[in-house]
This record gives structure tokens, C-alpha cells and sequence, in this order.
């Protein structure tokens, strides 16, 4: 059997794994007790991360957008706005985690890049 074989899992869930990561850096970073000159520095390297690019297709922001989407209202709605949409405490972090268990990159773009996104993001090509 070829050694690539064991990386498959790995590449079919590359987009997936950018915005988790993304995602996930991001709320740690914001719950962590640092300086403002960190949390500053943070910000400014992760904006540059998670940021459309004209022309190129930037997985991470692919993801991390698409991840929002799938959990429906957004993981970082106050509890409000999460009772305004029917969302019962954490289900949107639920979501997100049922949805990082169940798809792989083609099913996830699939199901959750919205037409809406991807004007948004500027994916659509003039011919």
C-alpha cells in the first residue's frame, strides 16, 4: 500500500482544518489575560489570515466563514440574538462540531457556502 494512503483523511478535510484552526486560535487568543499591545499584535496578524485576498482563494477565510455559516446564526452570537433565532445555548457550537465530525472539504463547501458568501468573498469569475 502506497504511504500517501494514510494522508487522505488529512486531504480531503484541508479547507475544513484551516478555518477550525482559524477559529479556534482566535477564541483562545480572545479569552486569554494578555496586554492590549498583545491582543493588538494578534489581531493585526490574524486579520492579514483571515482576510479576502482580490484574485486569490484564501482557504482560511473560506472556512472560517463557511464554519459560521454552518452553525447557523454564528458561534459568537450573544445569548439574545441565539434565543431571537430558537438557538438554545450552545447549539451552535454543537453545530459546528457535528459538522467537523460528519463532512469532508466537498460536502462542507456543499452544504455551507452560500450564494451570499461567495459574493461576498468575490468568488465568481467574469468570462
Amino acid at each position: 500500500m502506497k504511504r500517501w494512503n494514510n494522508f487522505v483523511p488529512q486531504m480531503q478535510t484541508k479547507i475544513m482544518n484551516e478555518g477550525w484552526a482559524s477559529i479556534w486560535h482566535a477564541r483562545i487568543m480572545r479569552e486569554l489575560d494578555l496586554p492590549d499591545q498583545e491582543h493588538i499584535e494578534f489581531a493585526d496578524l490574524h486579520s492579514g489570515v483571515v482576510s479576502p485576498h482580490k484574485g486569490q482563494l484564501n482557504p482560511y477565510i473560506l472556512a472560517t466563514r463557511s464554519t459560521k455559516t454552518s452553525s447557523d446564526v454564528g458561534i459568537a452570537l450573544p445569548t439574545k440574538e441565539r434565543q431571537k433565532f430558537g438557538r438554545a445555548g450552545d447549539a451552535g457550537n454543537e453545530k459546528i462540531f457535528e459538522v467537523r465530525e460528519l463532512e469532508n472539504d466537498v460536502s462542507f463547501l456543499r452544504n455551507y457556502l452560500t450564494e451570499g458568501l461567495c459574493e461576498e468573498l468575490d468568488l465568481f469569475v467574469l468570462s
